[in-house]
């Protein structure tokens, strides 16, 4: 448990670097296709980050963390810093493009599983721009949750309203989950479950069982999922360095990243949802991101990595399953 929660810090201080040189918030130029809502989204995105760092560094994370978050910003590298951009925006797109599906009167709920620091939840709270969402959940370990939920107190109280729940939970313990999830939503209710880089870290049976069961159990909704995959190909250099590093680094495995080793293998998963769309971070970033916006990251940093940032992004799949 605090292997994986460490990969959590690492990506909220990925967030933090992307924040402090200019990769995020995104603009309204950043889209090949414009969408409603899109720049609302991100008003104060950059202060409400600092302001949970803040409250971090105050003496609630301790300055052991505080220092290696610090030292994680400043030692960022691009490669790292696109990575970050894309993962944000593929999941932002397709969770702000449902909401504007539906009337402004139909209710909304949204759960992020193993929500880790994901501060999500500070821009979807907000009645003005998304009255829909009557409830949004994050789910963790408990002491990731208790952890954040200290933060959040001391940086975001006012924005904390009777939408968000913060609840303590193994996603492993399947009938633990869903009877929270029961207790606490309801299933007539069109909801969105977000998994970001969560799934890669549970074994195949209990993904799959949480998958199969949230179907079953509520009758609309969208599932939005972002993980690593395996290559195609039998020795793929890029997944067996990851995989070494993270052994070595943390003594963490990712279960499923070489049975689910392409788009269509880790789609597959959701083989009982009605639509199913799937795509790598590269084409994401080429089709969906916006020409003068690329041309915008690269003026923020010089990258010249661009083959490694291919090879990088194809490993990386944003995926959306509706029923």
């Amino acid at each position: 448990m605090q292997t994986v929660q460490q990969t959590d810090y690492d990506a909220f201080s990925a967030k933090l670097a992307c924040l402090s040189k200019g990769y995020l918030p995104p603009n309204e130029q950043s889209l090949t296709i414009p969408i409603k809502g899109f720049v609302p989204l991100y008003q104060g995105y950059k202060d409400l980050h600092l302001q949970y760092f803040q409250a971090l560094k105050s003496g609630l994370g301790g300055r052991r963390l505080a220092s290696k978050i610090s030292r994680t910003i400043q030692n960022s590298q691009p490669v790292m810093n696109y990575g970050t951009y894309l993962r944000t925006l593929s999941i932002d797109i397709p969770l702000l493009n449902y909401i504007n599906e539906l009337p402004e009167t139909k209710q909304l709920q949204i759960v992020n599983l193993g929500c880790g620091s994901d501060l999500r939840c500070l821009q979807f709270v907000n009645k003005q721009l998304f009255p829909q969402v009557t409830k949004y959940i994050d789910m963790d370990f408990r002491q990731s949750i208790e952890f954040k939920q200290s933060v959040l107190t001391k940086s975001h109280q006012e924005l904390l309203s009777g939408i968000y729940e913060a609840v303590p939970c193994d996603l492993n313990n399947i009938d633990e989950t869903m009877t929270i999830l029961n207790k606490i939503l309801s299933v007539k209710i069109p909801t969105v479950f977000i998994t970001e880089c969560a799934l890669c870290y549970m074994p195949q049976k209990e993904s799959q069982i949480l998958i199969d069961s949230i179907r079953k159990t509520f009758l609309t909704g969208v599932w939005l999922s972002y993980d690593p995959i395996g290559g195609d190909e039998p020795n793929d250099r890029f997944c067996k360095i990851m995989k070494e590093n993270l052994l070595m680094s943390r003594n963490l495995s990712l279960p499923t990243l070489l049975i689910f080793n392409s788009k269509d293998n880790y789609a597959s998963r959701w083989k009982e949802y009605d639509q199913v769309i799937i795509e790598n971070m590269w084409n994401f970033l080429q089709f969906t991101i916006s020409p003068m916006e690329q041309k915008r990251l690269q003026s923020v940093e010089f990258l010249d990595e661009i083959e490694e940032l291919k090879v990088m992004q194809t490993h990386y799949v944003t995926l959306k399953a509706q029923w």
